[in-house]
């Protein structure tokens, strides 16, 4: 280290490739891990997985009651013209869920996405739609906000070689940076300045307040799902309990309103 440091450059630039090189591990874009997804692409999937299985599992009781009711009456022309194919269809889609794995996630958005909004499950099935679709979006401007911080470390190492030249230019063969404390708080200077453009910029207001209203209908939608699958388990909801705890603040206040009155009353007759 010592000789590197002695040379005037090579310590310099290994430590911003190994920067780069951490950037490319992070999973920015142009690195193979941005290309999967990332973890971030099942995170929320992965908290609904169990409870989309259960529901998928009764899903699938519901249908081979159908399909029950569908055989005995099937003398002739039932009444249940679509029972058939529609059967059929429901199962298929619901038989792709069986495989969970560690491709569960995928398949159950796949899954959702080509099931048929009818019968009991209906209103089920189209909020989970608008969760699954909810979700895309966010991570999809999420990816996007680490792509434009991404590029906002990428262009503060650039800026940071830019500035090391000049400093080179001006000292000669010496770069003009005697230790490492000195490299980090030229990189920083750097870095400020790069951000400082970016979140000035119409585009990434833009991109920022996206992402918060996507934030935001996430949440709606992951709440709308919640509640119907704990009144399926006759549980408390949020809204039950909100309306709970409205009532009761509603209450606690008649009764202070109502005690100070009656107080008043017996001074009053006191006197």
């Amino acid at each position: 280290m010592t000789e590197s440091k002695n040379d005037g450059s090579d310590w310099i630039q290994a430590w911003i490739e190994q920067q780069r090189e951490q950037l490319r591990r992070a999973g920015m874009p142009g690195a193979d891990a941005a290309s999967t997804g990332g973890p971030q692409s099942e995170g929320v999937s992965d908290q609904y997985r169990d409870l989309g299985m259960r529901w998928l599992e009764a899903g699938q009781s519901y249908l081979q009651g159908w399909q029950q009711f569908a055989q005995r009456s099937a003398g002739g022309e039932t009444p249940l013209k679509f029972g058939e194919e529609m059967l059929n269809a429901w199962q298929g889609t619901w038989a792709g869920a069986a495989s969970a794995g560690e491709g569960a996630t995928r398949q159950f958005a796949d899954l959702i996405s080509r099931m048929p909004a009818l019968g009991l499950a209906r209103e089920q099935t189209e909020a989970w739609r608008e969760l699954l679709a909810a979700q895309a979006e966010y991570q999809h401007l999420e990816q996007e906000l680490r792509t434009v911080w991404s590029k906002v470390q990428t262009d503060a190492l650039a800026m940071l070689e830019a500035a090391i030249r000049e400093r080179r230019a001006k000292h000669g063969a010496a770069p003009g940076i005697d230790d490492y404390r000195e490299l980090y708080n030229l990189w920083v200077e750097c870095g400020e300045k790069v951000f400082a453009q970016v979140a000035h910029s119409e585009s990434y207001c833009k991109l920022q307040a996206q992402l918060g209203n996507a934030a935001i209908r996430l949440k709606t939608r992951q709440q709308a799902v919640l509640e119907r699958t704990l009144k399926q388990f006759d549980l408390p909801t949020r809204s039950e309990l909100n309306t709970v705890h409205k009532q009761m603040r509603e209450l606690r206040e008649r009764i202070a309103t109502l005690e100070s009155q009656l107080a008043a009353a017996r001074g009053e007759e006191r006197s």
